[in-house]
């Protein structure tokens, strides 16, 4: 999709009610032979300095040193200058008026002595930021699924400049302000002359059409409509299928904290007994853990695709099948003497299978330590065997787990959006 006409226009929209002033200024003169002319110089960021082989700053230095050197006398010179809304707006108001100061050294430096330009008539208007400009921009080109949000911040002037800056930067952990920063910015680095001359001896009739070098921003990813999820959050409810073929019920809750992360805890429960067959099947446990998201389905849909974790996990049971049973802990003790204790790292991969639902591979290796009973049930007693103490170094976890994801308004989108 073509992107990115030439920037230029930005530029000369913001400064068409000037160059109307301008205009007004020759018919004031009545001066048959003035010409209006406008010129623009391109700044790196956070520099005030004039790089010829920036942008198309080339182009436009012909053009404005043609004008100087064919010109005997010129009635005035408005020079217009901004910068882009990063960084503070008092830091930039400063910004843009070194810009205009150093525009008008860089046009009094290549002015002919035979003019005699007059540093009185170069008038400066410095802006702190060129909104103007970059609104215009993206009401022209962007086509993320944020659009209107953004646009509506731009606009919202009954708060600062900062503020709308830091309304932007907090959606999609600052994704869409990076993609403008990179994108639409760097033309909005400005300074702009608006020349009325009184007598050019030799127009320009051919000058290089200024071309920015900015490349057209390629699609990517699709963008999560963060701005919903950080409102309303977004989480996910979960069970283990693998622990459900096993009776035991087990739940899980799971909370995106941002840029890519999540906390995740699971609980499990299942008391199961039969006492004439000497049958037990009783386990209760859990575990928390954080996760890192990452791959391409990670930054197309919230809980999906490749994540790496660590974490820890509390159990105990007790499970016998007739002839023989194992009690995890002191049996009779406090609940902390009963449990074991463990941890490590994990890796999974969640595939979306619906709307809202994914289904979550997952698998741990680390350490499950703490201390058991062995015991032959007998008649209505347990008869203890041994006490020993266990010390697994191995797999530890292991999920196949159905996911169900709430929160954060409307489910991400696939396609549109940025990288």
């Amino acid at each position: 999709m073509k992107r990115f006409i030439t920037l230029c226009v930005i530029i000369s929209l913001a400064l068409i009610n000037n160059l109307s002033a301008a205009q007004n200024m020759v018919q004031h003169e009545r001066k048959d032979s003035a010409v209006v002319e406008s010129f623009s110089i391109y700044y790196e960021c956070d520099s005030t300095t004039v790089n010829p082989d920036y942008l198309s700053n080339k182009a436009h230095i012909s053009r404005i040193l043609h004008y100087v050197k064919n010109s005997p006398r010129i009635d005035s010179i408005t020079i217009y200058s901004w910068s882009s809304p990063e960084g503070r707006e008092e830091y930039n108001l400063s910004l843009s008026k070194e810009r205009a100061r150093a525009a008008k050294r860089f046009l009094l430096s290549h002015s002919p002595d035979s003019l005699k330009l007059n540093s009185d008539k170069i008038k400066l208007s410095p802006v702190a930021e060129n909104w103007s400009g970059l609104i215009a921009a993206v009401k022209e080109h962007y086509d993320r699924p944020n659009k209107e949000k953004i646009l509506r911040l731009m606009h919202d002037y009954k708060v600062s400049s900062d503020v709308r800056k830091w309304k932007i930067k907090c959606l999609d952990q600052g994704q869409s302000w990076r993609y403008l920063i990179d994108n639409y910015m760097p033309p909005l680095r400005a300074a702009s002359w608006i020349c009325v001359w009184g007598e050019i001896l030799e127009p320009l009739k051919e000058y290089p059409v200024p071309v920015y070098l900015i490349p057209a921003p390629e699609p990517g990813p699709a963008m999560p409509e963060e701005e919903n999820m950080r409102r309303r959050g977004v989480f996910a409810f979960k069970t283990n299928l693998l622990y459900d073929a096993l009776l035991v019920p087990n739940l899980g809750i799971e909370f995106y904290l941002g840029r890519n992360v999540s906390l995740a805890a699971n609980w499990m429960y299942a008391w199961w007994k039969n006492d004439p067959a000497h049958w037990y099947w009783r386990a209760y446990g859990g575990d928390i853990g954080l996760r890192f998201w990452f791959g391409k389905k990670a930054k197309e849909r919230r809980f999906a695709g490749h994540h790496l974790g660590f974490y820890g996990q509390v159990v105990t049971y007790d499970i016998a099948l007739g002839s023989r049973g194992q009690i995890g802990g002191v049996p009779g003790g406090a609940i902390w003497d009963r449990t074991n204790f463990g941890g490590g790292l994990e890796y999974g991969y969640s595939v979306p299978v619906a709307k809202r639902l994914n289904l979550d591979f997952s698998i741990g290796v680390g350490y499950l330590g703490g201390e058991y009973t062995e015991y032959i049930p007998q008649d209505d007693c347990y008869v203890w065997q041994a006490t020993k103490y266990r010390n697994w170094i191995g797999p530890t976890k292991a999920e196949i787990s159905l996911v169900w994801v709430l929160g954060g308004g409307k489910a991400d989108k696939k396609k549109g959006g940025e990288r």
